[in-house]
C-alpha cells in the first residue's frame, strides 16, 4: 500500500511538472537555431517512437570506443539504437536548459543520468551515460524500481552526441581533472529499459 501511494505521489509530481514543461519549448531555454537549442530538441523528442523504428543493436564497447580525439563523427545523432551493460551508478538531475531550468532534483522532475558499464564495477570514466527523461517517467512512474546498481540491462533510445561534456569525457579530454564518463555519446532519451 505504501508503494502504491508513493507511486501516486510521484505521478502527481511528474504530471504537474509536465504541465509546467508544456510551456517550455522543445529547444528549452535556448534559441532554436543555436547549437545547444538543436541538441535540446533532440533531448526532448518523443519517447514513444513509431512502429517503423527498429533499434540497431550496438555492442557497448563499440559505443564507448577506445581512443582519444575527435569522437563526434563516429555515429549519427538520432540513430535509434540499443545496447546492454551493467548499471554502475545513477543520479537524478535538476535544472538544465533542455527543461527551461525548471526541473527539481529533489522532486525527481528532471532527467536521470544512468552510468552503463561493461562490468558491474566499471569506473565512471569507463561508462556511457543513458538518460531517462521526464516524458519517460510519466509513462513509467515505476522507473526507479529498475535502477539497481550491478543489474544487467538492455537500454534502447536515440544516440545523441552531447558536446557540452567534451571536457568530462575520456575520449575527448585526456588531461582534464573532471572526467566522469567515457564518451559524449549517449542514449538520450531512453525509450525502453529492460532488466536482463
Amino acid at each position: 500500500m505504501k508503494k502504491l501511494s508513493t507511486l501516486i505521489c510521484l505521478f502527481a509530481i511528474l504530471l504537474s511538472s509536465a504541465i509546467s514543461y508544456a510551456q517550455c519549448p522543445p529547444q528549452g531555454s535556448e534559441e532554436a537555431d543555436s547549437r545547444l537549442g538543436r541538441i535540446n530538441i533532440l533531448k526532448n523528442r518523443s519517447v514513444t517512437p513509431s512502429g517503423r523504428h527498429t533499434p540497431l543493436f550496438m555492442q557497448l564497447s563499440d559505443i564507448l570506443g577506445d581512443y582519444t580525439g575527435q569522437d563526434s563523427s563516429r555515429f549519427h545523432n538520432g540513430t535509434y539504437a540499443s545496447t546492454t551493460g551493467y548499471i554502475t551508478s545513477y543520479e537524478e538531475r535538476g535544472p538544465e536548459s533542455c527543461n527551461c531550468d525548471e526541473a527539481s532534483k529533489s522532486a525527481h522532475t528532471g532527467d536521470v543520468h544512468i552510468y552503463i558499464g561493461a562490468t558491474p564495477d566499471a569506473p565512471k570514466k569507463e561508462c556511457m551515460i543513458v538518460e531517462i527523461t521526464p516524458a519517460y517517467k510519466l509513462l513509467h512512474p515505476d522507473y526507479g524500481d529498475k535502477l539497481i546498481k550491478g543489474n544487467q540491462v538492455k537500454v534502447t533510445g536515440f544516440l545523441l552526441y552531447d558536446f557540452e561534456h567534451k571536457g568530462n569525457s575520456a575520449n575527448t579530454c585526456t588531461s582534464c581533472k573532471l572526467v566522469w564518463r567515457k564518451t559524449c555519446w549517449e542514449l538520450h532519451p531512453v525509450t525502453d529499459f529492460t532488466e536482463l
